[in-house]
């Protein structure tokens, strides 16, 4: 589930960013509960139903945040000008990064 949601994240914005203007930066926001918005630098999963996002938020602290695949709420930017360009990484799922690797 969690991978699904992440796969088609994934191929969203691959897609847009093929897209792009050479003027035009994309940026990636996650929406908290509280309507705070985060600017996205990561995203990751942990199956069957978490989402991993890291990020900073609008005061430049660096954030993590776990939630349900239900509960994401993102919006990609599309902006033109001086706008920073900041690279979305795709981490894929935590268990993968956890599992030892070797003999």
């Amino acid at each position: 589930m969690a991978d699904t949601m992440y796969d088609r994240i994934e191929q969203h914005v691959n897609r847009v960013q093929a897209e792009l203007e050479d003027d035009e930066v994309l940026t990636l926001y996650y929406y908290l509960p509280s309507g705070e918005s985060l600017v996205v630098t990561n995203i990751g999963y942990h199956n069957p139903y978490m989402m991993r996002f890291t990020g900073t938020d609008s005061a430049g602290n660096d954030c993590d945040v776990l939630c349900h695949f239900s509960e994401t709420n993102l919006l990609l930017r599309r902006t033109r000008g001086s706008a920073t360009k900041r690279p979305i990484g795709f981490t894929g799922s935590a268990e993968s990064e956890s599992k030892p690797s070797g003999p």
